[in-house]
């Protein structure tokens, strides 16, 4: 072998293990992305009932990893049993834990209009129409 074709190997050997450290890291940051697709994965951070009593809003963030946002699920349990998803978003905090005072709810007649805040994020208020949980 001469020193042409020893270059040559050299070269193609780095080439492959650039190749696999591509891939390994965007896997890696794959799995990080989707890491928190259930509810297991959450943990409970604001609950209320409605005035009738007949809905509860439960909040569920999952844990910001490294100055990277929350994941935040809103599920609605209608008095009957039955959950439903209301909300998938994501909460951009600069990576500080969110607490219950990051979340504002507030009761109308037919609508429920939920409000999270964060330091590095204007506030974010959705509204949702209760008859749609029936």
């Amino acid at each position: 072998m001469n020193t042409q074709q020893i270059a040559n190997r050299l070269v193609d050997d780095k080439g492959r293990r650039f190749d696999i450290i591509f891939w390994l890291f965007s896997l890696f940051l794959v799995f990080i992305m989707t890491g928190c697709d259930s509810k297991k994965d959450f943990k409970l951070l604001y609950s209320e009932k409605s005035p009738n009593g007949l809905v509860e809003l439960q909040v569920y963030s999952s844990e910001a990893m490294s100055f990277g946002p929350h994941n935040i699920k809103i599920f609605a349990q209608v008095k009957e049993g039955s959950e439903k998803l209301i909300l998938d978003e994501r909460l951009f905090n600069d990576g500080i834990k969110l607490r219950k005072s990051n979340v504002v709810v507030e009761w109308k007649d037919q609508t429920v209009t939920i409000s999270f805040n964060g330091q590095e994020q204007d506030i974010k208020t959705y509204n949702i129409d209760l008859n749609t949980l029936k």
